[in-house]
């Protein structure tokens, strides 16, 4: 660097700041770094690493390439905690070496796969996901025979919704010794309530001995065919409205009831109030 100084009072201050500068520049260290993918950096620092150790199995007498091998049977072999380290932090560099040199489109498979796999969990416990994957709530199913719940508030009407898968479906308590696919608690809700047998699209109600089941306001002791509409109520609070897409679109009818009045709680509750022979506008004139 050239700076240009003048021995005149006048420039004393330009002079002096042209000096400083100068000191610092001469402080200034050029270092040549490599301009690089952060992702190229990494993955070669990886396969340094795992070429390192590699050479430290070699020496502690394990061949790389019968590492799988050996793992699996390494419980009957005897492993210094140094090689046990080795192993892992090889194999986990290994996975993260493999992971990074993943394209765009094999993360975008990778990623679908596990969102399927996330939705098919969700579905075994009875809980709906919208088509983002991540909104938790209630959809109406194009394929899968559902109940929907039945509530007095309005506010949280239809917002569970449980799957009726193909096969057998139990419903009980948590607390129940074998696991229950549809869980409630409450008044009347048996360890093992019910079951719904779902073949071929068609989906059978059995209820346990002594269990209360309602099917459209008729208390069922014996396994009854269900159809979309019919309002089930278990126990004493629990009331849904099954639904079954797949034979509306074959019997391209609607639900077996009159749609001039909408299929709610109250209308399920009425309903069993008139088939056990209570009229409730009576019982209300009364009071």
């Amino acid at each position: 660097m050239i700076a240009a100084i003048s021995p005149a009072d006048i420039n004393y201050e330009e002079t002096l700041s042209t000096l400083r500068y100068a000191d610092r520049a001469k402080q200034i260290v050029c270092r040549a770094v490599v301009n690089e993918d952060p992702n190229a950096k990494l993955i070669r620092e990886l396969k340094s690493e795992v070429c390192r150790l590699k050479e430290l199995l070699q020496k502690q007498g394990i061949d790389p390439g019968t590492l799988e091998r050996k793992i699996i049977t390494r419980q009957n072999s005897v492993y210094s905690v140094l090689e046990e380290d080795a192993i892992d932090r090889l194999k986990a560099s290994e996975k993260l070496i493999a992971e990074l040199n993943e394209t765009w489109e094999e993360k975008l498979k990778r990623t679908e796969f596990i969102r399927a796999v996330r939705e098919s969990e969700l579905r075994e416990m009875g809980v709906a996901t919208g088509d983002d994957g991540q909104t938790l709530g209630v959809f109406q199913p194009k394929k899968f025979a559902h109940l929907v719940n039945l509530n007095e508030d309005p506010f949280i009407s239809e917002c569970l919704l449980y799957y009726i898968k193909e096969g057998i479906t139990k419903v009980g308590r948590p607390d129940a010794l074998v696991r229950q696919d549809i869980q409630l608690n409450g008044q009347l809700i048996q360890s093992e309530h019910c079951e719904f047998e779902n073949k071929e699209n068609i989906v059978t109600l059995i209820p346990k001995a002594s269990a209360l089941c309602f099917v459209n306001g008729k208390a069922v002791t014996e396994p009854v065919v269900l159809h979309s509409g019919n309002r089930i109520i278990l126990g004493k609070y629990h009331v849904f409205r099954f639904n079954n897409p797949q034979e509306l679109m074959q019997s391209r009818m609607s639900a077996s009831v009159s749609n001039d009045e909408p299929i709610d709680w109250a209308y399920a509750q009425n309903e069993l109030l008139e088939i056990q022979g209570i009229d409730l506008k009576a019982e209300m004139q009364k009071k």
